[in-house]
């Protein structure tokens, strides 16, 4: 992502500013306690057109709060419509061929009729009641049906065949269709809008800017002499925030990142990734990007463990 580099970029600024302060940092009962951090972003997306056309409709604007998989945007998509329905038909008709028996039904009847046909000429050619000419005339008759009985039941093969590929453009005119509906690939917030219904884009151009925020990142710049770095991967953290009306808030989650390479000063860096949520019935999300936190570390809490012991539970049950 392209915040990845910025991520670390401005984790490394914050980590230091606080890291120059040693009252910062507290640890008792197994806790690590990290003050006056900051909150980053995970990850921001520039959303695309997946194809070539006109915008017909823009559902969102700057700030709008969005779902993964959310409608954000339209592309006319008239024509893939179309395709669409000329394919489901052709399957159709396809399929109906496909599972239409009469002529194989008929021509097997045929066939049976010839043979029994054949045979009795055979046996009255043995006697002397029949010629020759006759009898072949009878042995042709019988093959020419089988060959048909063989035929129909190749041509209704191949109308299965048939309906098998008009279903593979059946599923490719959903899927161009699918691909005119501009979809949000996050949950987070729009933050920047490219374009206007109406405007023309290329497949491949930025229609919208959207920011994550179910999950949010807090960065930090940690002393090397107090923690390895082996200490606090994986460790489950808890992160308070004062929102603007002086009221308390905790998250959670866990560190995802410790480098094992020293900076400045024998410090290393560590991200813990939290569970951000949104104020309820307002569309807007409790913790924001740039927002100041203090973060526990349960040192003697990873998630590994935790999960071990929730598989352990359940199978006392």
């Amino acid at each position: 992502m392209k915040l990845f580099a910025s991520t670390i970029a401005l984790s490394f600024l914050l980590g230091t500013v606080c890291a120059q302060d040693n009252s910062s940092f507290s640890s008792s009962d197994n806790n690590y306690v990290l003050r006056e951090c900051t909150v980053v972003l995970i990850e921001d997306i520039d959303l695309p057109a997946l194809e070539s056309g006109q915008l017909t409709d823009i559902m969102v604007k700057p700030g709008t709060s969005v779902t993964k998989n959310q409608k954000v945007a339209q592309m006319n998509d008239t024509r893939s419509r179309r395709a669409l329905e000329e394919a489901q038909l052709r399957h159709r008709i396809a399929s109906e061929q496909a599972n239409d028996s009469t002529e194989v039904n008929a021509s097997f009847k045929r066939a049976e009729l010839a043979k029994a046909e054949y045979d009795k000429t055979r046996k009255l050619r043995q006697t002397g009641s029949m010629s020759e000419q006759q009898t072949q005339r009878s042995r042709v008759s019988a093959q020419i049906a089988r060959y048909e009985y063989d035929g129909a039941r190749k041509l209704r093969d191949r109308a299965a065949m048939e309906a098998a590929a008009e279903m593979v453009t059946v599923q490719a005119s959903q899927d161009s269709i699918n691909r005119h509906a501009i979809k949000s690939p996050i949950t987070g917030v729009v933050y920047e809008v490219n374009k206007d219904a109406g405007e023309w884009v290329t497949a491949g151009e930025t229609v919208m800017k959207i920011a994550r925020m179910d999950k949010l990142r807090v960065t930090r710049l940690v002393d090397g002499s107090q923690f390895h770095p082996q200490q606090l991967a994986g460790r489950k953290v808890s992160v308070k925030h004062i929102t603007a009306g002086n009221r308390e808030v905790e998250f959670t989650g866990e560190v995802v990142f410790v480098d094992p390479q020293k900076r400045l000063n024998n410090q290393f860096m560590l991200w813990a990734d939290i569970d951000n949520r949104m104020i309820t019935g307002s569309g807007f999300w409790v913790l924001q990007s740039g927002d100041e936190v203090n973060m526990t570390i349960h040192l003697d809490e990873s998630v590994a463990q935790s999960a071990g012991r929730s598989v352990s539970g359940g199978s006392t049950k």
